[in-house]
């Protein structure tokens, strides 16, 4: 049961601060959206207004990345608007590039700050996963006495979920996976039912929670191992769930399909 709240408070804890920006600073390379209509004036790439130019509507979820920011707001640029949105031609032509495919800029004041929220893709992402560390955990009395394990052997499995990309660079991904993994055996995690060492083969269901910013990629994994036959009814961790962590750059290799813009 600890691990399973450690898990989903640290689950919890990153969804909360990435929810919205609050009107706090907006950071470059995110993308946000406008949670009302507003207007803005064209500017150029530092933030000068353009000469000549008037405010333009701005529709509630219209999307946009920080380019800039100067004393006074922001320089943004729009998302492109694709091909499915009604007026999309005559939208990226007034509000992401020109005909000659120069990018458009416009200035968004500080009182703005308020009306933006981070804008989020939610997707279904399927793929490889690896485990490289479990820490079993101690419990139970008598015959039935365990203690702290900690491995380092590899589990790779397929796993499906959902995932959750805050920015080009950060995404999130909750996954449910099965993995087959080579378990280590001998008289002290058997009740002496065994007296070699050797390894048997094991189903190892598992919810994982991935974070990756960028290619690095921070894994926690909860999950049970699933022994058969008469050493799966004798190991002592056979009801013991274990706690999986890993940082690096392969951990889980997603595919991505089926997505879907938050609203």
């Amino acid at each position: 049961m600890k691990p399973f709240l450690i898990l989903l408070i640290l689950i919890i804890t990153n969804i909360l601060v990435v929810k919205t920006s609050n009107g706090q600073e907006l950071d470059l390379g995110t993308k946000y959206k406008f949670k009302s209509a507003t207007r803005l004036k064209p500017c150029n790439s530092v933030g000068d207004i353009v000469e000549g130019t008037t405010e333009n509507d701005i529709e509630k979820g219209w999307q946009f990345f920080i380019e800039k920011k100067i004393a006074t707001g922001y320089v943004i640029s729009f998302a492109t608007f694709p091909s499915s949105f009604h007026g999309s031609v005559a939208l990226n032509l007034k509000y992401t590039k020109t005909a000659d495919e120069r990018p458009i800029y416009y200035f968004m004041p500080l009182s703005e700050k308020t009306n933006v929220d981070i804008f989020r893709n939610r997707f279904f992402s399927y793929g490889a996963i690896s485990a490289p560390f479990k820490a079993r955990f101690p419990g139970g009395e008598g015959n039935e006495k365990r203690y702290f394990d900690l491995t380092s052997n590899i589990s790779l499995g397929i796993s499906a979920g959902g995932g959750l990309a805050i920015s080009n660079d950060v995404s999130n991904h909750i996954l449910l996976s099965a993995s087959i993994t080579a378990i280590p055996i001998n008289s002290g995690n058997t009740k002496n039912f065994t007296g070699s060492n050797t390894s048997v083969t094991a189903l190892s269901p598992a919810i994982s929670y991935i974070h990756q910013r960028k290619t690095i990629q921070i894994g926690l994994f909860l999950g049970i191992d699933i022994l058969t036959g008469e050493i799966g009814t004798n190991w002592l961790y056979k009801k013991s769930p274990w706690l999986g962590i890993g940082i690096g750059l392969n951990l889980f290799s997603p595919n991505v399909s089926s997505v879907e813009q938050s609203d």
